[in-house]
């Protein structure tokens, strides 16, 4: 999650063609603090984003540059496919809190272990590759759920198999 605070003071202060010396005095702060707030060198308080929430006409979340996203399984699971084809490491966050949220999920904890393979392949991570064959090997337990038919006991134990020859190399490495 990208916060654009800094960008979005600065776009509404320019909106409503106030300089940051007439924008500091509406608030009550000097001109330092609102340039610092501009160039993301500090952030004003909770109770000044409040304000200037309210001098903008807008809500605080869009201030911030916030954006609600749906929790739903199945939103979850397209954002998390949608991580793995952008090669987005910023899934692997999302997807543990959704291993929170659902826990016994198909879907989510399958495609949670599919990013954290292929991540941890793509770094050599054996931390990554471990989480992926754990999330792997729970996968098969909630196996039943699944609709894909390109997935099965035996595709996943097949990925779980390519984690080999990386774990193995790179433990090799570490001994030297």
């Amino acid at each position: 999650m990208k916060i654009n605070l800094s960008e979005n003071i600065r776009a509404q202060r320019r909106a409503r063609s106030l300089t940051q010396q007439q924008l500091a005095d509406a608030l009550g702060v000097t001109v330092g603090a609102v340039y610092k707030w501009e160039a993301n060198l500090s952030a004003p308080d909770l109770t000044l984003l409040v304000e200037l929430a309210d001098l903008f006409d807008t809500s605080v979340d869009l201030l911030l540059g916030y954006e609600v996203k749906s929790n739903k399984q199945a939103d979850i699971v397209t954002r998390l496919k949608e991580y793995l084809r952008n090669r987005d490491t910023g899934g692997l966050a999302e997807a543990e809190k959704a291993l929170i949220r659902y826990p016994n999920c198909f879907d989510i904890v399958y495609e949670g272990a599919m990013l954290y393979y292929h991540f941890g392949l793509m770094s050599h991570n054996r931390e990554q590759l471990q989480r992926s064959i754990e999330l792997m090997e729970r996968s098969i337990a909630l196996l039943g759920q699944n609709t894909e038919p390109e997935i099965s006991e035996l595709s996943i134990y097949g990925n779980i198999a390519g984690h080999f020859p990386v774990l193995v190399t790179r433990k090799r490495r570490w001994r030297y």
